[in-house]
Order: structure tokens, then C-alpha cells, then sequence
């Protein structure tokens, strides 16, 4: 209990200190308008339906969940500020989702579960590292943690009405925030079906599309067929970029089936990954001897649950593991699992200390070196950063470039005399978190900020400022001769 409380303290301190550092991604501009714009609906009591009207219909926003959006809305009309607060409200979600861990952790495995689970996921980069910009699938995987933890207490309480109410609000607002959230009604019809538990099933089912009723208005407006048009669209959501994969350049829309699982172990801590597989080989074990579903087998669900059904459905997958980040928790409490399982054998007792303590500084130093870009993290089995990112997507985000925009405001005037340098390459979101308020944009600008956009044809540039990475170039900054 104290050292959880020592993590925990930290982390808050963590997320109030380190939370300017971290760049922009080329997602929020488009998230953050999203939030305002439901926010407005809420307070214009249904009249403003801008989210809807304003909305490009490639984008399919209302059919995404706003409640998380809704939320660092609601706490940027409060603060008065924008991109700041957005950083700290991710911070707080992803610590939730910790916190959320920790619950499971100690349903699983007491105490020791709860500290170790938590650890996990502290000192999993791309959960971490991700959790003050991506306000989708952090606060998506921090919900279903919310789901899993409720699931164990209703299934390990019969009879508790109550245990099935907070089950279903829990799950209307995962599905409130993403609609993949509807994996976990299979995982529940399995459990409560089942074992007969018809009226908590019911309770589940009722309560959870009541929220969804409350927190997602396109829900609200199409009660019917809201829910079917959202998740069909996402189903067959179309993307057909490409994506840097085990060094070939592979369609998102027509993936290899290992996809997924690659990325797994490129992108977790060997320590977590060796623990999880051991921690699934236990509960396949206990299905075996018929021992009921124990903690490696409540644990092993949302890890496989997920992992099946988009080997299966095939669906466009990009951004390295983020749009299965929610998969990665299960992984953690397997891990815990096993290691709780293991710690009650003598023979294996200092082996597994080891394992945990070097494993565990491994991602720490890692983590470390990486800072402010530890989304980028790989598993030292792939070689690491410098031995990882020419293989597989990177800065795919292009937050680099707010480090990039942040230097070339305090230095511009070193390069040139002009009052209103002209600026090219940045995406918007750089240049609106950090504004550099004497620059306008030009065909063939003074300067030229990028992560891999090339400089404009017929110009000659010369670099003044990178932005490094474990050694790598990620971000260059050049002047016009």
C-alpha cells in the first residue's frame, strides 16, 4: 500500500510538471474542435447541433464517442486555456486509467497484484507516453480498464444488482469514447449468459445504452439506429494509406494477420511480454484441469478477445498498436498473474526478482532517453529505437514538430531581419500550440519545419536546428539561402 501511494504521488506530480513538454499531434486540432462543439450542444440544450452540421462526413465524428472530448472541453471553458489544459486533462485520464489498473490488480492478486499492476502500466511508454496527446485510445484503454474491473466484481458476487448497474454505466461510456468497446459484450455474454445470470445481463445491457443515451448525442438524436450506423461505420471505416511495417510499406486497408501481434512484441517490455505468455500458459492450464475461471483466465480476456477479432475482421490498422492499445492492460494483469503464481515457488524466487528489477530499469532508462517522445519506445528484442524506426512507424503523430516550432520562435531573428518571416511545413496543430505570431505562411518560405515533408522543389535550404532522438534525426529546422 505505500509504495502504491509513492507511485501514485509521483505520477501526479509527474503529469502537473512534464505535462507542457510534450508536443502536438495532428489529431487533436480535429478532436479538440469535436469536444467544443458537443460541449456547445450540452449547454445549448440540443439547439446548437454544429458537431453534426460542421462535421466532414469522411471524418464520421458523430459516430466517434465524445466523452472524453466532452470533458477536456468542459475543463478548458474553465480554465479559460486551451493546449495546457488538454495536456494535464490526458495526464489525469491516463492516470485514471493507473488507478483503474491498480483496482483490477488487487481483485486479482491482493495488495502486490495492485502495486504490480500499476508499475506495468507506469512503465509501459506507449501508454504513458501517450496519454497527455492521444485522447482517444488512452482514455479509451483507462475505460475498459473501468469495464474489466467491474466485470471480476460483478462475477465474483452473485446476486448484486448494484455490481451490474456501475458494470453497465462503466461500459455505456467506454462505448461513449470508442465503439470497439462492443468486443466486451461477447466477453459478458459468455460469462453471465452462461451461468444464467439473465437479469444482470439485462441490468448490464439497459443501464449501458442509457448512458450511452446521456454522453453521446448522436446517440441521443438517433436512438434507434444511432448505435448500428456508428458501429457499421467503423467497421467499415476506410483508410488507405500505408504504413511502415517490418520494413516494407504495407496498406493499412490489407495488412498481414500478425499485424497485431508483431506489434506487441516490438512495442511492450520483454519483461511484461515473457510474463504475459507465462501468465496465459497458466490459465490455459487451469481451463485444462477444469479449475474455473481464475485470475490468469479473467485477466487473459481482454487480451484475447481483441486479438481475435481483428485478426479476423481485417480492418484498417495503423499508428503502430494504438488502436489496440486497450488489449494491452489484460497483458499486464497476465503478467501480474504469473508473477504473483511464480513468487509462491522458492526455486524460481530469485530468477524472478531479477527478471522483474532489470526488466522494469530497462524501460525506465529507456523511457528516460526517449523523453518527450516515449510513444516511440521499442522492445530491445526489435533492436530498440535507433535499431527499430527505420522498420516500423515512428513519430507518426509529427509531434517533434512542436519542439521544432518552440526553438525556431526563440531563434528566427538570428536568421533573418525580416519582421514577418514567412514559415512552411508544420502542420497546423504546431503552429497553434506554439504560435509564432511573426510568421505567415508563403509557397516558398524563409524557413522550413518538418519531420519527413520535403522542401519545396527549385529552393535551396540549409538546416540550423534538429530535433534528436536516441541519435536519429526526427525533426529539421532550415533556412532559405
Amino acid at each position: 500500500m505505500l509504495l502504491l501511494g509513492v507511485l501514485f504521488l509521483l505520477l501526479g506530480l509527474y503529469v502537473v510538471v512534464a505535462a507542457g513538454a510534450y508536443g502536438r499531434t495532428w489529431d487533436e486540432g480535429l478532436q479538440n474542435w469535436y469536444g467544443e462543439a458537443v460541449l456547445n450542444w450540452y449547454l445549448s440544450v440540443g439547439r446548437d447541433v454544429g458537431f453534426i452540421r460542421d462535421s466532414d462526413p469522411r471524418d464520421f465524428m458523430p459516430q466517434h464517442g465524445p466523452f472524453a472530448e466532452v470533458l477536456i472541453a468542459a475543463a478548458q471553458r474553465l480554465t479559460g486555456e486551451r493546449w495546457h489544459t488538454r495536456s494535464v486533462m490526458g495526464g489525469l485520464l491516463g492516470l485514471a486509467g493507473i488507478a483503474g489498473i491498480a483496482l483490477c490488480g488487487r481483485q486479482l492478486a491482493g495488495w502486490w497484484g495492485a502495486f504490480l499492476a500499476a508499475l506495468g502500466l507506469t512503465l509501459y511508454p506507449r501508454y504513458t507516453g501517450a496519454m497527455f496527446t492521444n485522447s482517444k485510445d488512452v482514455p479509451f484503454t483507462a475505460a475498459m480498464i473501468f469495464v474489466l474491473w467491474a466485470t471480476v466484481r460483478l462475477l465474483r458476487r452473485r446476486d448484486n444488482m448494484w455490481d451490474a448497474v456501475s458494470l453497465g454505466a462503466l461500459l455505456g461510456a467506454a462505448m461513449s469514447i470508442r465503439a470497439t468497446a462492443i468486443l466486451w459484450y461477447g466477453v459478458l455474454a459468455v460469462a453471465l449468459l452462461v451461468t444464467r445470470r439473465l437479469k444482470e445481463a439485462a441490468v448490464v445491457c439497459g443501464v449501458s445504452y442509457a448512458t450511452m443515451l446521456a454522453l453521446w448525442p448522436y446517440i441521443t438524436l438517433n436512438p434507434v439506429t444511432g448505435l448500428p450506423e456508428s458501429i457499421a461505420a467503423m467497421s467499415r471505416y476506410q483508410w488507405f494509406g500505408e504504413v511502415l511495417f517490418d520494413g516494407a510499406m504495407v496498406r493499412g486497408m490489407d495488412l498481414p494477420w500478425q499485424y497485431a501481434p508483431q506489434w506487441l512484441v516490438v512495442g511492450s517490455p520483454p519483461v511484461t511480454m515473457a510474463l504475459a505468455l507465462v501468465g496465459l500458459g497458466l490459465a490455459a492450464a487451469d481451463v485444462a484441469r477444469r479449475r474455473g475461471p481464475g485470475a490468469g483466465v479473467l485477466a487473459g480476456a481482454p487480451v484475447l478477445v481483441p486479438g481475435v477479432a481483428l485478426t479476423v475482421s481485417q480492418g484498417p490498422l495503423y499508428n503502430g498498436l494504438r488502436h489496440f492499445l486497450f488489449a494491452v492492460p489484460g497483458m499486464i494483469l497476465l503478467a501480474v498473474a504469473a508473477t504473483v503464481r511464480l513468487w509462491r515457488r522458492a526455486t524460481v524466487v530469485a530468477a524472478l526478482a531479477v527478471a522483474l528489477v532489470a526488466g522494469h530499469a530497462e524501460v525506465a532508462v529507456a523511457a528516460a532517453r526517449l523523453h518527450p517522445f516515449e510513444y516511440m519506445y521499442f522492445s530491445p528484442v526489435a533492436g530498440g529505437y535507433r535499431g527499430a524506426h527505420t522498420r516500423y512507424e515512428s513519430d507518426y503523430w509529427r509531434s517533434c514538430e512542436t519542439p521544432a516550432a518552440r526553438w525556431l520562435t526563440l531563434h528566427y531573428r538570428e536568421y533573418t531581419s525580416d519582421t514577418h518571416p514567412t514559415i512552411g511545413g508544420l502542420l497546423p496543430h504546431s503552429r497553434e500550440a506554439e504560435p509564432p505570431d511573426a510568421f505567415t505562411p508563403d509557397d516558398v518560405p524563409r524557413f522550413w519545419v518538418s519531420s519527413f515533408h520535403p522542401v519545396p522543389p527549385g529552393a535551396s535550404y540549409r538546416p540550423i536546428h534538429r530535433v534528436v532522438v536516441e541519435g536519429v534525426v526526427v525533426c529539421t529546422v532550415s533556412v532559405r539561402d
